[in-house]
């Protein structure tokens, strides 16, 4: 059994701290006489009003409390008998700053969460200790060394500490000067405020993703049109190099790849020069690519980052809820906003998709981002579905070599007139599939489900989620040879059923149902020949997952069918029907048997 992980330490001098220092001035900071590590909630308006002047008094009872929990983490190393050891919360920070271990810091933040559960009714506690408490575990949670399972425990305690004061608010008991939720609303601020200074967090990428998975702080950054744009800014300053970097990579592959084929077409009994550039090159590829590790590596922080913003952000629910604003109008934020949507895409996202050193996982991730991009950049023009559904299709032919018109101009919509455009083309299969398969994750069904048929004169054109989506997946499924390309073809035809599923579950279109019924038949054309000879493992053991999800949408289409023919009899018959010498055949049985 291994060793346990050593404990993380609790933070004392945090970032929060240091913002409260520059905004308030630091002697505030530093107070040390007995009488303020003596005072209560009563004695604040008393003995603290020289604080600050102009200060709230949400910000001084902020303040206090910074003040108030590191004197207790002081008195802890001094091993002084506090009459404070007996507060939940003095105890917590105790017993985390003692704790030997990680798992030893986990139990203690669950054993802190249930005792806020159980006490919630009571109204005695010591507000100040708890705004305290709550601060500290919000840099706890945020700390870049803080490991995951900590993170979602702190978060835990935090949730639980704003239940307990939601309920003192609605009981009425909300103690003068403090002023109930308010109090966490302003920490949350200040947390915010403190990501977007320089060199308070060690990684503020890291960080802020923490912050946007927080809903308090997600909810404080989608209020202000100003601290959007600061978040979005943060992203392209931590990813300037990027690009560079991975493009300079990029370019000396092909340079060196060039080399190879000039110096293999030359006499091996020459003493070319071009035999020394080529060595010369390789060695400055091998030295780039270090760098291009921790470029990805910084990259996909980005990514992370921006995905996960952008997961859940309308644009139009934006402009509809959000009133605080420092831009002059709505079109002003609107194009500023646009360009640094665009600026991350060709800077940092794009670059990651075309890169060698991006893994199958990481390209997942980057896809998604694409199309969370590319659709926000379509809404912010204005398009509706269908123009979306064709600027789609516009960019599938594009990465596949298969281009179309699809708006009578060759016109594609936003994507054409980026950079990123040509760096787009002639990717790998693998590549060319993630990006499809981005795409077709993001997108809403009321795209995936608009018509590509620019003329719309006939009622059984082929919807986006078929052409390009579903014929592209399918192609690549089928007669792919790079095993990479073909394992993610088929994860594809899983998320494309899934999204199928989705559409036909909020609607009874006789059109669209035809449709899943033909795509679900050459899906279980594919499974079936994949099951029969699969070429890796890793492959095979992705076939029973899609076929699940094939036998989930055939339940879908026999609820809103009126046939007397149920799509899951005729996918029972279509396996028997296949030769007893398919091993494909038993398993995909097997499977249906509980239907």
């Amino acid at each position: 059994m291994g060793r346990e992980l050593d404990a993380i330490e609790v933070p004392n001098d945090g970032p929060l701290r240091l913002l409260l220092g520059q905004q308030y001035g630091d002697a505030m900071m530093n107070r040390n006489d007995e009488k303020d590590n003596e005072c209560n909630i009563a004695d604040l308006t008393i003995h603290h009003d020289d604080l600050s002047p102009g200060m709230s008094q949400t910000m001084k009872l902020f303040a206090l409390a910074y003040h108030t929990t590191n004197q207790q983490q002081t008195n802890m190393d001094n091993n002084s008998n506090s009459n404070n050891d007996n507060d939940m919360h003095t105890k917590t920070i105790k017993e985390l700053k003692q704790a030997p271990s990680i798992r030893q810091q986990l139990a203690i933040l669950r054993t802190y969460r249930s005792m806020l559960l159980n006490s919630k009714k009571q109204t005695n506690n010591n507000s100040q200790h708890e705004v305290g408490m709550y601060r500290l575990l919000i840099e706890f949670g945020f700390s870049i060394h803080t490991p995951h399972a900590l993170k979602r425990a702190s978060e835990s305690c935090l949730a639980a500490l704003i239940q307990i004061q939601k309920a003192k608010d609605d009981a009425g008991f909300v103690p003068s000067p403090v002023p109930g939720l308010g109090i966490y609303k302003s920490i949350n601020e200040a947390v915010v405020q403190s990501i977007f200074q320089k060199q308070m967090w060690k990684n503020p990428t890291q960080t802020l993703f923490d912050v946007l998975d927080f809903k308090p702080t997600m909810d404080v950054i989608l209020s202000h049109n100003n601290l959007i744009m600061n978040l979005l800014q943060v992203l392209i300053a931590e990813g300037e190099d990027v690009e560079r970097i991975i493009s300079d990579y990029y370019h000396s592959c092909c340079h060196a790849s060039n080399n190879d084929v000039n110096t293999n077409n030359t006499n091996s009994n020459t003493n070319h020069p071009a035999q020394a550039e080529r060595e010369n090159t390789a060695q400055v590829v091998g030295v780039i690519g270090v760098q291009v590790v921790n470029a990805v590596e910084r990259g996909l922080e980005i990514c992370n980052t921006l995905k996960l913003f952008l997961k859940d952000f309308s644009w139009n629910r934006h402009l509809s809820s959000n009133s605080n604003s420092v831009y002059s109008t709505e079109s002003t934020f609107r194009r500023e906003f646009k360009n640094i949507l665009i600026i991350l895409l060709e800077g940092v996202v794009v670059p990651l998709i075309r890169c060698k050193a991006t893994s199958s996982d990481s390209l997942s991730v980057c896809t998604v981002t694409l199309g969370q991009i590319l659709f926000l950049l379509w809404e912010l023009d204005g398009c509706d579905d269908q123009e979306i559904a064709m600027h789609v299709k516009n960019v599938v032919g594009g990465i596949s070599g298969q281009h179309s018109n699809v708006d009578g101009n060759g016109n594609g919509g936003a994507f054409v007139h980026l950079k990123a455009s040509d760096a787009m083309k002639g990717l790998p299969q693998l590549n060319q599939v993630a990006i499809v398969k981005g795409l077709t994750a993001t997108l809403p069904d009321s795209v995936l489900a608009a018509s590509t048929d620019i003329n719309d004169t006939t009622t059984s054109e082929y919807v986006l989620l078929v052409d390009p989506i579903a014929l592209f997946v399918l192609r690549i499924a089928h007669v792919s040879t790079e095993n990479g390309a073909r394992l993610l073809a088929l994860r594809g035809l899983e998320t494309i059923l899934g999204r199928w599923k989705n559409i036909l579950i909020s609607t009874n279109d006789a059109n669209l149902s035809q449709q899943a019924r033909e795509f679900s038949n050459k899906v279980l054309q594919v499974a079936l020949v994949t099951w029969e000879s699969p070429p890796s493992r890793q492959i095979g053991s992705t076939v029973p997952g899609l076929f699940q999800s094939l036998v989930k949408l055939m339940g879908v289409l026999d609820q809103g069918g009126s046939g007397e023919t149920k799509s899951i009899d005729m996918l029972v018959s279509r396996v028997l029907a296949q030769p007893s010498t398919r091993k494909g055949k038993y398993v995909a049985l097997d499977a249906l048997l509980p239907k």
